[in-house]
């Protein structure tokens, strides 16, 4: 917990949330609508860095 700073937190939050839902607004308009498409966003916490 030493390692906490709400800075960190803000910045990985707009990174892990901002980021992905501004891809899906520029590529769901571009999925095909005649068939089923599939948008799928990943995550892992390996990369965070208050662990």
């Amino acid at each position: 917990m030493r390692s906490l700073y709400a800075a960190s937190m803000t910045r990985a939050f707009a990174i892990n949330t901002t980021g992905p839902a501004l891809i899906a607004k520029h590529m769901l308009p571009r999925l095909p609508r005649e068939r089923r498409a599939v948008f799928a966003v990943l995550s892992a916490g390996g990369g965070s860095n208050w662990r």
